[in-house]
């Protein structure tokens, strides 16, 4: 098969969910597709000359070209399909397209995104539809939720999860001390990734930390911040934890980011929705055990493996945190469901799954 696939949100200095989903499945590609060719597309509105593709790879079978809404002729002529990862398709209609929905959080009634951009990923979203001979999900969650939204049959919608790198792993103790003293760390600390925001459950996070009864415990927030952050931050303000919460921002390093996760006492995700949770994955493949709330697509990636609260109650949050910092028992069982868990998701195994797609597409429309 030769494969367009659109790599414009893996560009820029501060990846995204998207950006790592997009660099996975490339980096899955490459170990997997021994025959296929793939052209990594960049719309023209999204490049500029100093931002790096690097992070995704490079790879004989690989070739970068740009396109504007719609794709050049030349290479509309020799793909056999376009894969759009960010749900965004070209105006074309001469390949068949699939395209990636990694949520619907847009939708939600709970001020999840800007009006502006709620507008703008809906029609996105119907665009799709309309043009997509398949959509790719990453959970059984999101496709209900797809499915239901846009009345589409079940063929049409498939899900495939996404992986998890083998740079996660757990980190020998000097590696860990060496990123702990250069973040300013203390020995014990809570980690949640993913940054501020209210979809993330932030606000509810602050509540629930304030209730552990552990004064020298400190909670380490890194990633991007989303909408509503600003409501967390005056939480860490009106709950007086300015002294004990830690705001890295962005990790541009994954090799930092291991050394986070292996270094913690616990990795939490308090989301109120996700369309997957890939920070659980990570969490456990660095054998840190996890505490997450019950939102659908979580608890489905996680299975038995994480201690599992209701989503937006702080109370159940908290005690499960001090639960599981308490209950050496407890951890070790997390730990070993994790190591297994996160196994199960490799990225060859997405990118193989995502091939298969492909192929059973390519079938249907010769």
């Amino acid at each position: 098969m030769r494969v367009a696939l659109d790599v414009s949100a893996a560009l820029g200095d501060r990846p995204t969910g998207v950006s790592r989903a997009v660099c996975g499945l490339i980096a899955g590609f490459s170990e997997t597709a021994d025959t296929d060719e793939f052209i990594l597309c960049i719309r023209w509105s999204r490049w500029r000359p100093w931002r790096s593709l690097s992070r995704v790879g490079r790879a004989r079978r690989f070739r970068t070209t740009l396109f504007g809404r719609h794709l050049p002729r030349s290479l509309s002529r020799s793909i056999d399909l376009f894969h759009g990862p960010d749900v965004r398709l070209p105006s074309h209609d001469e390949v068949p397209f699939v395209s990636t929905f990694h949520d619907l959080s847009a939708l939600h009634d709970g001020g999840f995104t800007p009006e502006r951009f709620r507008e703008r990923r809906i029609s996105q979203w119907e665009e799709a539809v309309e043009k997509a001979s398949a959509i790719v999900v990453y959970s059984n969650a999101i496709r209900r939720e797809v499915r239901e939204r846009f009345s589409l049959t079940a063929d049409r919608v498939v899900t495939i999860p996404l992986g998890v790198s083998s740079a996660f792993r757990r980190l020998p103790p000097t590696e860990v001390e060496r990123a702990r003293r250069r973040f300013g760390l203390p020995a014990k600390y809570l980690l949640s990734v993913g940054g501020l925001s209210r979809r993330k459950g932030s606000v509810h996070l602050m509540e629930a930390f304030r209730r552990v009864d552990d004064p020298d415990l400190v909670l380490v927030i890194c990633g991007r911040d989303g909408y509503g952050s600003e409501e967390a931050v005056e939480a860490i303000q009106r709950l007086g934890l300015a002294h004990r919460v830690r705001r890295l921002g962005h990790i541009s390093a994954d090799g930092d980011l291991v050394a986070l996760y292996s270094g913690a006492s616990a990795c939490v995700l308090p989301s109120l929705y996700e369309g997957f949770g890939l920070s659980v994955l990570e969490a456990m493949a660095c054998q840190t055990p996890v505490v997450a709330t019950k939102a659908p697509a979580v608890a489905e990636v996680a299975g038995d493996a994480a201690r599992l609260v209701p989503v937006a109650e702080p109370e159940r949050l908290s005690d499960a945190i001090s639960e599981v910092l308490g209950d050496e028992v407890l951890r070790e069982t997390l730990v070993a469901r994790g190591i297994e868990r996160a196994k199960r998701f490799p990225w060859a195994s997405t990118a193989m799954t995502t091939l298969k797609v492909y192929s059973s597409l390519l079938e249907q429309v010769r």
